[in-house]
């Protein structure tokens, strides 16, 4: 993986074939393996959320285990990409060079919330990205969270279809390396945002552009390796706990 100041890293092409909006509850990384983190584990009863209308934000807490494909997330066959439902994970197989996909459940709205979802590299180059989207406005307009499987982490902002850094790529030793589950917790919070890898926090920062949105899971190749394969489970947004 290039490191940081490596502008190619960020200008994975959008592939807004790939862009698929769906009705969902939970994102999760699957893999019956490893440990999800003392504020991860499944969710056994999915909380299942209808599309919320106008500015109404959606009913905490929103989960899904990906059990069944009833949850509602589109799937897609394609050779550049696949999204399916396998073994009770999303999975998402990436074989196109510097690309990303993501997928967002359909007509969702968070303000403050924390997610916790458990993301594990099941195959391909550790050369990679994946992780959470938040605050999705648009197909051009959100925030990425991102690790990848050599060991890096990188916070993204795509605004007006541009993609903007606020956290460079940075070497985070609680990442777990290459076919492993990583537990993902991202909090935010008026316009801060904290994300905790395995129970590590990585990155505190402040950003003011985006106040609501949609939540998302995302996966990508960069230009030398393709064929990333990442499953996603175990999916909850709760509301921000309150410091005593």
């Amino acid at each position: 993986m290039q490191k940081p100041g490596f502008y190619t890293k960020y200008s994975m092409k959008n592939y807004r074939l790939f862009l698929i909006p769906f009705v969902i509850l939970t994102l999760v990384a699957c893999s019956s393996s490893g440990n999800p983190g003392s504020s991860g584990g499944s969710v056994s009863n999915p909380v299942v959320s209808n599309p919320v209308v106008g500015n109404t934000l959606t009913p905490l807490p929103y989960a899904d285990n990906f059990d069944k494909p009833a949850g509602g997330w589109k799937t897609v066959n394609d050779p550049a990409l696949s999204i399916r439902y396998q073994d009770g994970a999303l999975h998402f197989m990436v074989n196109e060079l510097d690309s990303i996909a993501w997928s967002i459940p359909n007509g969702q709205r968070f303000e403050d919330f924390t997610l916790d979802v458990d993301a594990t590299q099941v195959d391909g180059p550790d050369d990679n990205g994946y992780g959470v989207i938040a605050r999705y406005v648009d197909d051009r307009n959100f925030y990425r969270f991102d690790i990848s499987g050599d060991g890096y982490f990188d916070v993204m902002k795509f605004k007006d279809g541009q993609w903007i850094k606020l956290q460079d790529w940075q070497a985070a030793a609680a990442i777990h390396q290459g076919t492993a589950t990583n537990h993902l917790r991202l909090t935010a919070k008026g316009n801060q945002f904290t994300l905790v890898i395995n129970d590590q926090t990585a990155a505190t920062l402040t950003d003011n552009d985006f106040k609501q949105g949609d939540i998302g899971l995302a996966a990508g190749t960069f230009f030398d390796h393709a064929g990333v394969h990442v499953a996603f489970d175990n999916l909850i947004v709760k509301a921000v706990e309150t410091q005593p």
